[in-house]
């Protein structure tokens, strides 16, 4: 690719070409909104769990347990007025319980699931009606019974301290006469306690010592995913001229960075330069194989090829704590606007996420969670569940795409609801269901995994890295110009926008033609406006405009 210098004075009559168009970079949302939003979501998640358990029949079937925790706090209350083994007894007691209370509290899925919800509530409003679900869900109902057994307990206890009160008065006339018992309490220090710090990276808000990212498929309720795989429309092929050879990780590096290589004169003089690493073009090749699969209409095998690759040896993929299952039935994906709304909402599944817990500035863990949605197809009427698609962990650490011949129970599945299975995998919507499943894996796995684990914040699309350089040159973008030098850390602000730019980039120099980018990596409401530049650049360079 050529190198940047001076251009050449333009005619009066001469037109701007279409990357030189002014765009504006995405504006924040007021951080006011998404705080008002979130209160909305948690808020009226928790009323609305309440107000369902707020009926004659959920009290009453909450009876016995409303009366064993008054009786709990009653006997306690009444055992911690007493001194000796008793008073020890009960407040062992009172710790287990609390103890219990903090372990239900701090549940991974229900802290995972409410997790998820504050940051897709933080990132766009039209994730707020499926967040208050999800709140209604894992904390409505806890809140509800929290509060209310602390309730009857409370009372239960003051109904025995004022009914033990004379034995206070004993007790403390024993005290003044120096016949008191003291349990014995040993004494520690905690200085070596291991404290876990965990969080998600957003724009304008991170926790002081809180490391941790998302970069997550596009949710949508304007605009639904398309039906078809494959645009109607012609699909060039002038993509293919950025690809590698198919043995580029086995030549010499220096001749790739020649070729390829990228420089950027600054407005003080200088000259910053970009040329692809040996990462990059590990990644570009395993994009390339994913394409190739993909255009040939082999979705396991460009699904395979998504997750079988070196990034996910470090990487657990669908993990329990991350919510990755949509449940359907056969007679659903008949349905076109039911297909589509549950190509949406395994899109708002799909994510990868990472967490680190820390000692000092030590890390001594690491989550990295990659999620690809699984399609759950429900036969008969629901009583078997089998997923249409699955993943094995092969011996190396990284993972396979596999047809189960299990229910999701580990029933083997019957000669009658294999061929169902077959006949739906088979099928059109089937096949639109792997197609999108694939695509997830591409996103989520070969894009942004080894954007966060391998690549150390540097470019691998050589597509991207010219569009960085000419859109931060025109309008000033510090991202940009850090993307570029490849100086984005784990904490950039930066970080997240710039991500998702370059998937559709990536997609591109692997030779996917721009039409199908444009068709499955530029709809919706979540990326449109962030990749709004780069895909305006590809379309200038697909035209051949740029230089």
């Amino acid at each position: 690719m050529a190198s940047d210098s001076p251009a050449p004075a333009q005619p009066e009559n001469h037109k701007p070409k279409p990357h030189g168009v002014h765009f504006d970079f995405p504006v924040e949302e007021n951080v006011w909104s998404k705080i008002s939003r979130e209160v909305n979501v948690f808020g009226g998640g928790l009323l609305d769990g309440a107000a369902e358990k707020v009926n004659s029949r959920n009290l009453l079937a909450s009876s016995p347990e409303i009366a064993e925790s008054a009786g709990i706090g009653l006997l306690l209350a009444a055992a911690q007025s007493r001194a000796g083994w008793l008073r020890l007894g009960a407040e062992v007691v009172s710790l287990a319980f609390t103890a219990s209370f903090a372990k239900d509290l701090s549940d991974k899925d229900r802290l995972a699931a409410l997790h998820d919800t504050f940051v897709d509530t933080w990132k766009s409003p039209q994730n707020a009606d499926r967040g208050r679900e999800q709140v209604k869900k894992y904390a409505g109902d806890f809140a509800f019974d929290s509060a209310l057994m602390m309730m009857s307990g409370g009372l239960g206890a003051s109904y025995g301290k004022i009914h033990t009160s004379r034995a206070n008065l004993l007790l403390e006339t024993r005290e003044k006469a120096g016949i008191s018992e003291e349990p014995s309490r040993a004494g520690g220090n905690d200085e070596h306690a291991i404290k876990v710090r965990s969080g998600s990276e957003m724009p304008a808000m991170r926790s002081a010592g809180a490391y941790g990212a998302s970069f997550q498929t596009h949710p949508v309720s304007e605009f639904l995913p398309p039906l078809t795989v494959f645009p109607d429309e012609p699909m060039p092929t002038s993509s293919r001229a950025a690809r590698l050879l198919e043995d580029a990780d086995k030549l010499p590096l220096k001749d790739i960075q020649k070729q390829e290589k990228l420089t950027w004169r600054l407005a003080n003089g200088k000259t910053i330069e970009w040329e692809p690493s040996k990462e990059s073009v590990e990644v570009r090749l395993q994009a390339q194989k994913f394409v190739d699969n993909f255009m040939a209409g082999r979705y396991m095998d460009a699904l395979s090829a998504a997750v079988d690759t070196p990034v996910m040896e470090q990487a657990e993929l669908n993990p329990k704590r991350r919510m990755h299952e949509v449940k359907m039935t056969p007679e659903e994906l008949k349905k076109p606007e039911i297909l589509a709304f549950k190509l949406d909402d395994l899109s708002s599944r799909a994510k990868f996420r990472w967490q680190k817990t820390v000692r000092g500035d030590e890390v001594i863990a690491s989550d990295n969670d990659v999620v690809v949605p699984v399609p759950v197809i429900e036969l008969r009427g629901g009583q078997t569940e089998v997923a249409l698609v699955d993943f094995r962990r092969l011996d190396n650490g990284r993972y396979q795409a596999v047809f189960p011949e299990q229910t999701r129970q580990g029933r083997a599945l019957t000669p009658e609801e294999s061929k169902e299975m077959s006949a739906l995998r088979s099928s059109p919507e089937g096949q639109r269901l792997l197609a999108e499943t694939a695509l997830f894996g591409f996103e989520e796995a070969i894009v942004h995994a080894n954007q966060h684990l391998n690549m150390s914040g540097h470019i691998a699309s050589p597509s991207f890295a010219e569009f960085a350089r000419n859109f931060g040159r025109e309008h000033g973008t510090r991202g940009h110009y850090l993307a570029f030098l490849g100086f984005l850390d784990s904490l950039s602000p930066h970080r997240d926008v710039l991500f998702e730019q370059e998937v559709p980039a990536l997609a591109y120099d692997a030779g996917m033609p721009l039409p199908l980018v444009n068709h499955h990596f530029f709809f919706g409401a979540r990326h449109v406006d962030v990749r709004k530049p780069v895909m305006t650049f590809l379309q200038a360079k697909e035209a051949g405009l740029v230089h």
